[in-house]
């Protein structure tokens, strides 16, 4: 498994990220690209509780991801990775769904080990 500094250098490195940050599901930084984590990081331990219930309660394993979409193009992806929580700020008015196919590929590529 990479370290997570070259993991978030990977996520950096697609095309439409301006930055990322890498959480463990208790809410430790272990790594982190943005500017301001704590409130990125914030946001996912808010939304990661209620997410897990949803999931258990609808019958659904899993989630590759959730996203929160602003009104100026700084849209907010998170994935779950198991006992890590990745969190993706995108470029404004980027492409979406390339983006979001790419990180999934390093998501699962880190998932399967």
């Amino acid at each position: 498994m990479a370290s997570a500094k070259e993991f978030i250098e990977r996520v950096d490195a697609v095309d439409g990220v301006a930055g990322c940050l890498l959480v463990t599901s208790e809410g430790g930084l272990l790594g982190q690209s943005v500017d301001n984590p704590d409130r990125y990081s914030a946001l996912m331990l808010v939304c990661q509780g209620p997410l897990e219930t949803v999931m258990a309660n609808s019958g659904v394993d899993y989630c590759s991801h959730y996203s929160f979409y602003a009104e100026d193009g700084n849209n907010f992806h998170v994935f779950p990775i198991g006992k890590f929580i990745v969190g993706v700020v995108q470029q404004p008015f980027s492409a979406t769904e390339v983006m979001l196919g790419q990180i999934q590929k390093l998501v699962r590529k880190v998932g399967s080990h």
